[in-house]
């Protein structure tokens, strides 16, 4: 495997601020769903592709918005990948005061796909828990 682990060696996996810096996010997935014991759980956060430091380092090789994470979880979607994982929760971290208050308004899925733009949100964090395949 990609990680030096042995099958679901793991009850949560925390990867901070690494999945936009991989060349393959679907492996990086695959891998901590194969460490992970049934029911652990993935954190994930990413700076957000609104945020102006997504944009600033050049080791970023991907940029995510809240719905290319929740390929991960989706029957049927897209993306082809060898994990299944339920979303547990989704929070979209804004600094700005108006942002905050948009966000709280409007809702995260709707803020995000209208207001990102004016408002960028800082970061992404997700957290998903492995079901069996």
């Amino acid at each position: 495997g990609y990680f030096p682990f042995a099958d679901e060696s793991f009850d949560h996996v925390e990867c901070s601020h690494v999945i936009e810096h991989v060349r393959s996010p679907v492996r990086l997935m695959e891998e901590s769903w194969r460490v992970l014991k049934v029911g652990g759980t993935l954190r994930v956060k990413t700076p957000h592709y609104s945020h102006w430091t997504r944009w600033g380092d050049p080791t970023h090789y991907h940029h995510f918005g809240s719905h290319a994470l929740k390929h991960f979880a989706t029957e049927g979607s897209t993306v082809y990948y060898k994990c299944s994982y339920s979303l547990t929760s989704l929070y979209l971290r804004c600094s700005a005061l108006p942002a905050r208050l948009f966000k709280a308004l409007l809702g995260q899925e709707r803020f995000e796909r209208s207001f990102a733009k004016f408002f960028p949100i800082r970061e992404i964090i997700a957290e998903f828990r492995k079901e069996p395949m």
